[in-house]
């Protein structure tokens, strides 16, 4: 049963406009996760997100299992999320959400690039620091 995620992932409308406010995060020993595979018919639900650290992280989204539409979300203490969701062909768009500005700052890229980007949010950098993401409107 899925309640969740406004995965701005959809709409590649460009939008002039002010930027999210950026954070000065430190390490993050765990942090929430919530995810979705449909596959394996399993979801956490983001108000029920878990405490991870960074390697239980790191495995929940190898252990996705590659269907278009799965998805992956780290939650931050200040509530910044970050998303991962598998597309079809094995890419997989970042998304981060940005509600408030009507949109999202995304990316298309690879799992190999995602796992490094959980790694590196777990070790303080903001979500919106991540190279290559654009924001486009919902």
């Amino acid at each position: 049963m899925l309640k969740q995620v406004n995965m701005g992932l959809f709409s590649r409308k460009k939008k002039e406009t002010k930027e999210l406010q950026r954070s000065n995060y430190t390490k993050h020993d765990t942090l929430r996760l919530f995810y979705c595979d449909y596959e394996k018919d399993e979801d956490i639900p983001s108000e029920n997100a878990l405490q991870c650290k960074e390697e239980e992280a790191l495995d929940y989204m190898r252990n996705l299992s590659g269907a278009d539409g799965n998805f992956l979300g780290i939650i931050l203490p200040d509530e910044k999320t970050v998303q991962f969701m598998q597309q079809e062909g094995g890419s997989v768009y970042i998304d981060i959400p940005a509600m408030e500005m009507g949109g999202a700052y995304t990316k298309e890229t690879s799992l190999e690039e995602v796992l490094k980007v959980i790694s590196e949010v777990y070790g303080g950098m903001d979500p919106l620091d991540i190279e290559g993401t654009a924001f486009n409107e919902y």
